[in-house]
């Protein structure tokens, strides 16, 4: 009797380690890919004329919030593990960048909160909602509910969940980037300057006043004599300009 009740814990001792090892062994963790430039983002970005702004910190209605739950089957989290908002920052500094809109020293900052995030791998969509606010008092909430395929297999399910997460970052950025109240937050980020702003430029140095031309003492007209008209003047004065000059000691030592 006592033999048999030995044998049954161990039994069921023996049980509890091998469903222990086997939950372990089916709780995987899903990743999702990094990031990838989107080139219809980047493109809306280079049409900014030069606004170029800075990005400043995104926060979360969930403080570090970095991965969600997947069917009991593990968790699906970022690439690197970083909180969601921090991976979402970096996406649109990265189009920034790409795009040459991006200013560290801009005199516009955008920051933003992430308001929720969240999935379904039953029906397979990816909702988030984020708000950006500019330090020019601006600010604009946009949302993506991202559809991609899912299956019914858990393993198979959370997987495909985490492929998408990036896609679904890009459409994101995507809606902020062509959302018309995007240029009212980047408004005054660089570009043309405003007319009030432009400099006059510095006055310039006055002219030295005119001097009376002397002339030579071989030109000056003599006492007596008749004054030369202008048009003779100038005809007289450009003889004697053309007229070359002689030196009789040359013609002396010239050779025979």
């Amino acid at each position: 009797m006592e033999k048999a009740r030995h044998r049954k814990k161990k039994i069921v001792r023996h049980l509890a380690l091998l469903l222990t090892i086997a939950v372990l062994a089916g709780c995987s963790t899903y990743a999702a890919q990094r990031y990838a430039i989107s080139a219809d983002n980047v493109t809306a970005l280079r049409t900014l004329n030069g606004k170029t702004p800075n990005v400043g910190p995104f926060t979360s209605s969930e403080p570090g919030q970095s991965e969600i739950m997947c069917r009991a089957v593990g968790p699906i989290k970022t690439p690197d593990g970083e909180p969601f908002a921090d991976f979402i920052r970096k996406a649109l500094v990265d189009e920034l960048k790409i795009a040459n809109a991006f200013a560290p020293t801009a005199p516009v900052t955008l920051t933003g909160n992430l308001n929720s995030i969240d999935f379904s791998s039953a029906s397979g969509t990816w909702d988030i909602s984020l708000t950006v606010q500019s330090s020019n008092g601006q600010a604009v909430t946009v949302a993506e509910n991202y559809a991609y395929t899912s299956s019914f297999y858990g393993e198979t399910a959370c997987n495909q969940t985490a492929q998408a997460l990036m896609p679904a970052v890009q459409n994101l950025i995507g809606n902020f980037v062509h959302g018309s109240a995007f240029q009212a937050l980047i408004s005054n980020a660089g570009g043309t300057m405003p007319r009030s702003q432009l400099s006059s430029p510095p006055p310039s140095a006055p002219l030295p006043p005119l001097q009376p031309t002397v002339l030579p003492q071989d030109e000056r007209q003599p006492e007596g004599s008749q004054p030369i008209p202008q048009k003779a003047r100038k005809a007289h004065l450009d003889v004697v300009q053309v007229q070359p000059q002689y030196n009789p000691a040359s013609l002396l030592s010239a050779p025979a």
